[in-house]
């Protein structure tokens, strides 16, 4: 099945409606009363859905500026730096404790 989006949405109820009428009513002939019957049902699910007032639209992404960019860049390598700080001061107390034990060991 293929539908050209080009031609609105009556074309693409249409052509759905179509593949539905085919596959409950196999063998009746594709413009009969059960046809019309059920574009129509789908055609009101289309209206009630709002589907034509643009709800289905997504918001366009607002892209940052190159400064924003930036900023963001420069915050991020901060926190990366602010957290290389933090192991350090770890390790240092760490061999800071291992010196004063063994300066302890040796001055017994």
């Amino acid at each position: 099945m293929s539908v050209n989006p080009d031609h609105g949405w009556k074309e693409i109820v249409h052509s759905l409606s179509h593949y539905c009428h085919r596959r409950l009513n196999p063998g009746i002939r594709p413009h009969g009363e059960d046809h019309a019957v059920i574009e129509r049902g789908m055609i009101l699910k289309v209206i009630e859905s709002g589907w034509l007032s643009g709800s289905l639209k997504s918001t366009p992404k607002i892209q940052p500026s190159s400064t924003q960019i930036k900023l963001m860049h420069s915050r991020s390598m901060l926190k990366a730096w602010d957290m290389k700080l933090k192991r350090a001061q770890t390790f240092r107390k760490k061999w800071e404790r291992k010196v004063s034990y063994y300066e302890n060991r040796i001055s017994i």
